[in-house]
């Protein structure tokens, strides 16, 4: 584990693992993947990001830019605590609105601090 932590992007493993997605790249270059993590009906994966004004707010929206995914990937930025409870109500939400249980809950940021 590097020094100071690790950080990345959550799926669920079943959706990951039966869609190929490895990277981000994998939702954001194919709309289709995308639109598996779409909770608001606008063909976007939600991304449930950082708090407004926190560097990693304005990563992951650089991210999306430069790799030109905005119109497959849109950040979801709040209070940390909030942003939380909002993907554990996509996710039930989610679950009990889908045709097919197991629909996957949107994506979200998550860090891991390591002992330096």
């Amino acid at each position: 584990m590097h020094a100071g932590g690790l950080q990345g992007f959550m799926v669920d493993k079943a959706t990951a693992d039966a869609n190929g997605i490895v990277t981000l790249a994998d939702i954001g270059d194919n709309p289709d993947i995308a639109a598996l993590f779409d909770t608001d009906g606008n063909g976007k994966a939600e991304l449930f990001g950082c708090n407004d004004g926190w560097g990693c707010q304005i990563v992951i929206n650089e991210t999306i830019a430069l790799n030109g995914w905005e119109d497959t990937i849109q950040q979801i930025s709040a209070d940390y605590s909030a942003l939380w409870l909002d993907v554990l109500a996509a996710t039930i939400e989610a679950s009990r609105s889908s045709p097919t249980p197991g629909r996957p809950a949107p994506t979200s940021p998550s860090w891991c601090p390591a002992r330096t």
